[in-house]
């Protein structure tokens, strides 16, 4: 009987080494931010939702996604946006009563209505060296709690 340390066996410890081994390959690593490079770096054929890419023109090419705001399921269409150092981020913020369109921006940091894909890199002294790091993302969820206007205007209201 082999002995087994912090839960693990022998069978268990060559399944690990197999797993350390890949992260020699990057391209075998199943992961959550694969790198996908302007020629310098590796190539990720990630067609699913959000996905990020360059076009000709140096765009982001954002494809469609799904989103869930607050309990809203919707589909996002693809979008180009100029590339910039920051987190590319699916937006959408509640305004009195009312969503604010989606939008697809770079911002410095993520936030409650302000989703991360992916995050970009562009070179401080050659613009045109760009990477894209892809989140793997399905569902962007923006979820956004606050008093309810119609409420507070009732309870005013009834309070004079």
């Amino acid at each position: 009987m082999k002995q087994r340390i912090f839960g693990l066996n022998e069978h268990d410890h060559h399944k690990i080494q197999g797993a350390l081994q890949k992260l020699n390959r990057p391209d075998q690593i199943p992961t959550r931010e694969r790198h996908r490079k302007d020629g310098a770096g590796y190539n990720l054929n990630y067609a699913a939702p959000f996905a990020l890419s360059l076009d000709d023109e140096k765009n982001i090419v954002i494809s469609p996604g799904f989103l869930n705001r607050n309990g809203e399921f919707m589909t996002t269409e693809e979008k180009k946006i100029k590339p910039a150092t920051g987190y590319v981020c699916v937006c959408s913020t509640i305004v009195g009563i009312q969503w604010t369109p989606v939008t697809i921006e770079i911002h410095e940091k993520p936030d409650v209505d302000k989703f991360p894909i992916g995050y970009c890199t562009v070179g401080k002294e050659d613009r045109n060296a760009i990477s894209l790091i892809q989140y793997l993302q399905s569902v962007a969820i923006i979820i956004i709690t606050q008093q309810c206007p119609i409420i507070e205007s009732v309870s005013q209201y009834k309070a004079t």
